[in-house]
């Protein structure tokens, strides 16, 4: 009889067991990938979901990611209410690739990606986010190694149709801040990318075969180094444009400067504007101090193409 019922429970205990970790090959991708860490310079990273993450994602939940992330060593003193430095910073929602900016240089920070749940609450507690991946870390790169532009975009490797790797994801984020590929970075060499770096290769009079060889590995370093006539500047803000909002041009002029931040309103890949709440609120910042970090034109500057480039209003 206690045999029986050894074994009885032993069974019960086996397929309880087994019931808690039989986990969907969907909920393993999820639960067990953290974000992943790609282009990492002094000031910013480049994190997106991995391929096995994304292909377990319906587009209502992708909808709802987003990414969120403090610095790992960071020591704050437990009052009420916590300060701004010491709270975990979120990222836009919607966004499965997305660049950190403004990161302190050669710092550790911890990154998870999150489901928006869409409760909003009025009152305390509030139900969490339903959904948050395990975290993963990185550290920035200490200031003046090598020039972060040359190292965002140093693809070292021969890639061709159905490559899956990091330097994928540099090939794309070129492809994207360029113009030549539309979508999110995924790391995968698919279709697309092939049709994007033929179109590049035919703007660059390489043969147009999709295959990013010897020849359009050094087209691509060509073009990013073309690209160092960026500028810093400072000064203060003397006008502004909000014709995006009609699809037109957004711009910002520091000391007579025009810098246009955003090109209509379906442009995706800009530069930040930071210190206000949104475009909008530019109007009262007439007259404040600006840093501008933004790529020369013919007719000024522009923080289009490039998620690096910003407008700092303090």
């Amino acid at each position: 009889m206690l045999k029986k019922i050894f074994y009885t429970t032993a069974v019960l205990t086996s397929l309880t067991f087994q019931g808690v970790f039989a986990f969907q090959p969907k909920e393993i991708s999820q639960y067990f990938n953290g974000p992943t860490i790609q282009v990492v310079t002094s000031s910013n990273a480049l994190v997106s979901l991995s391929q096995a993450v994304l292909k377990g994602l319906t587009d209502e939940e992708k909808s709802g990611i987003y990414f969120q992330y403090y610095e790992t060593e960071l020591m704050c003193i437990a009052i009420y209410p916590t300060p701004e430095n010491c709270l975990p910073k979120k990222t836009t929602v919607g966004k499965t690739s997305i660049t950190l900016n403004n990161l302190k240089s050669n710092t550790s920070y911890t990154v998870t990606y999150k489901r928006d749940n869409t409760i909003r609450c009025i009152t305390t507690p509030c139900p969490g986010n339903e959904f948050e991946s395990l975290s993963t870390s990185f550290v920035t790169l200490p200031k003046n190694t090598t020039s972060d532009q040359s190292n965002d975009i140093l693809i070292t490797q021969n890639l061709g149709y159905g490559s899956f790797s990091s330097q994928v994801v540099t090939l794309q984020s070129f492809l994207i801040q360029h113009g030549y590929l539309r979508g999110t970075v995924t790391g995968y060499f698919g279709n697309m990318t092939r049709k994007a770096v033929m179109q590049f290769q035919k703007d660059n009079t390489i043969l147009q075969s999709g295959f990013v060889g010897q020849l359009t590995r050094k087209a691509i370093m060509k073009k990013v180094e073309a690209l160092v006539s960026e500028e810093k500047f400072e000064g203060n803000v003397t006008a502004y444009s909000t014709g995006c909002f009609s699809d037109g041009e957004c711009s910002i002029s520091v000391d007579g400067k025009k810098v246009v931040t955003t090109l209509g309103r379906s442009q995706e890949v800009v530069g930040a504007v930071l210190g206000i709440p949104d475009f909008g609120a530019i109007e009262n910042k007439v007259g404040s101090h600006a840093r501008v970090y933004a790529k020369k034109v013919n007719n000024g500057y522009t923080l289009y193409g490039n998620t690096n480039y910003y407008i700092v209003i303090e």
